[in-house]
């Protein structure tokens, strides 16, 4: 497992193309495994330029998530469904240039969760992470369809919310529901790595690795593999054989 820095889109924007083609114009995934340059897309943004990626080998398009946006909190889906497409950018889907940029040697990835699915930050609303407990096996399943229907490179899985509160997370995610228990968050975030994994591979395979390794990541907040004796921390170690890289949260 390999640590890797999350570079937001408001930063990648940021660069002129001029700034981004004296770094390095043209930059791949193809360099080495020990290097990476990770742009989070946020997909409901304008979808950036070629010479604003350029400099970029990795670009995680955010979010996949299981619930409809609401103006005072998310309307979770009761039964952690998902779409069948994640929109690439300004809230569409865009196939020709996940294509375009997988072309340009880019590995092209998407996230599921993010703030909006619950977060375990003072004042938080969200929490829809609750109903997603116990049905890893449907979840992993569509996360892997997603993959496979829109040539994604992977799965990122950016999880914000509560897996602690009768520990080090002592009164956080007071929004959780009586779905909620550190039990059943716990079991979430090792057992949907383990089928991600599995299932990735699988596909892999039934491609004839045509389209190349299908990469598995972790975004957790650098809180949560900082403090002591964080259980989040102990499960990525746990499964670390499944994943690609982690991407800490700054």
């Amino acid at each position: 497992m390999i640590l890797s820095m999350k570079i937001g889109i408001a930063a990648m924007l940021a660069l002129s193309s001029s700034m981004v083609t004296s770094i390095q114009a043209l930059y791949t995934a193809d360099h080495g495994e020990d290097s990476r340059l990770i742009a989070y897309v946020g997909n409901w943004q304008a979808c950036p330029t070629d010479a604003q990626v350029d400099a970029y080998s990795h670009l995680v398009i955010a979010f996949s998530v299981s619930y409809t946006w609401g103006a005072s909190a998310n309307q979770c889906n009761t039964q952690c469904s998902i779409g069948t497409l994640v929109p690439i950018c300004n809230n569409a889907n865009n196939q020709a240039l996940v294509d375009k940029r997988r072309g340009m040697g880019k590995k092209v990835i998407f996230s599921f969760g993010g703030a909006g699915m619950g977060g375990s930050w003072s004042g938080d609303k969200n929490n829809c992470w609750d109903y997603c407990f116990g049905k890893e096996e449907q979840l992993s399943t569509s996360l892997v369809i997603i993959v496979k229907n829109q040539n994604f490179d992977g799965v990122d899985i950016d999880y914000e919310y509560c897996y602690d509160v009768n520990g080090v997370q002592s009164g956080s995610c007071k929004q959780r529901t009586s779905l909620y228990s550190d039990a059943k968050a716990q079991t979430f975030l090792d057992t949907l790595t383990s089928k991600l994994r599995v299932k990735l591979d699988a596909l892999q395979l039934s491609n004839d690795y045509n389209c190349g390794h299908n990469e598995l990541t972790h975004a957790p907040m650098d809180t949560d593999i900082s403090i002591p004796n964080s259980k989040y921390y102990q499960i990525l170690t746990n499964c670390s054989n499944d994943l690609d890289f982690i991407m800490p949260q700054f």
